[in-house]
């Protein structure tokens, strides 16, 4: 079986180069509040903000453990890290600190009027949390023999995950949040390895590389076959469409059902993807911070984020 990114990077990253061009350029001003703005996350503790990818300012992080996962919910970011620390700042520059646990948080997601917080691993099992603020946390019921890995929320708080079995840390299997806590969901037809999950067009949607999935309510879902694209992210790019990234390519569909994907750099490894003022910014490996040259370009270059640091996920605020 395929590791998954989390797992990959709770067994600790090895560097290496990219051979593409940096592009470098002044410091912004500083981030008046308020402001839209994209906030990348990763090892080392490593925060970094920008009001437009291409020029980026590094963040006094609240601890050193590697964040794992970023959402953007209610006027804060909240961070999520492999110690069980919760990150959370309303302007991206300030953060404060909290720990909802001792076990891995490998993401986070925001619907309704709240955040929902999953990981584990082999020693805890899964975990999940939902909190208000990053500060606060109510423990919620989570599978046995699985850690979760990523979770989607619907706008009215309805969530679904990936849970990946802890035995091999290869299988995986979908999950979605009822009263009593994290459930097995009803798959109507053949599954597959999955690794990013999103809610969009008004319904969740799992890629991988045999099938695409996508359930309305997180619990019962249909298959379709997929088109050999097996995205580590998705997200609503905020323009009508969708956007993920796998390796070294970033991948879209206006539809959610047919995608089409354009390889950016080698050897790039891309974790995470967001939209800013109608560019694309996607960040992975080293450090890397890949951001489209024009507004609703498909041609991407590498900017100076500032560090060598693997970024895992980067959020955007609204």
């Amino acid at each position: 079986m395929r590791r998954s990114m989390m797992a990959v990077a709770l067994a600790g990253l090895s560097g290496c180069s990219s051979a593409v061009t940096v592009i470098e350029g002044s410091p912004p001003a500083k981030t008046e509040a308020g402001s839209p703005q994209l906030v990348a996350v990763g090892a080392n503790g490593v925060i970094l903000r920008s009001e437009d990818c291409r020029h980026w300012l590094a963040a006094p992080p609240p601890s050193s453990e590697a964040w794992l996962g970023i959402a953007w919910g209610g006027g804060r970011f909240v961070a999520v890290g492999e110690q069980g620390g919760v990150a959370s700042s309303s302007d991206g520059a300030s953060w404060s600190y909290a720990r909802a646990g001792a076990a891995p948080l490998t993401s986070v997601a925001y619907g309704g009027d709240h955040f929902v917080i999953v990981g584990g691993d082999a020693a805890s099992g899964a975990v999940s949390y939902r909190t208000s603020d990053g500060a606060s946390f109510t423990s919620l019921a989570a599978p046995s023999g699985y850690a979760l890995r990523r979770v989607a929320m619907s706008n009215d708080g309805k969530a679904a995950a990936i849970g990946e079995r802890i035995a091999d840390l290869g299988g995986t299997r979908l999950f979605h949040l009822a009263e009593g806590g994290w459930q097995p969901a009803t798959i109507a037809g053949p599954e597959g390895d999955y690794a990013a999950i999103v809610y969009a067009f008004d319904r969740f949607i799992v890629l991988d590389h045999a099938v695409q999935l996508r359930s309305g309510d997180g619990e019962h879902w249909g298959a379709s076959p997929g088109q050999w694209f097996r995205a580590v992210d998705l997200l609503r790019d905020g323009f009508g469409g969708l956007l993920g990234v796998e390796g070294p390519t970033i991948i879209g569909s206006v539809d959610g059902w047919s995608w089409s994907g354009e390889k950016i750099a080698e050897p790039a490894e891309l974790y995470g993807i967001a939209t800013l003022d109608y560019r694309y910014a996607a960040v992975g490996r080293d450090g890397a911070i890949f951001c489209s040259t024009n507004a609703w370009s498909g041609a991407f270059e590498r900017v100076d984020s500032g560090t060598g640091a693997h970024l895992f996920d980067v959020a955007r605020s609204f």
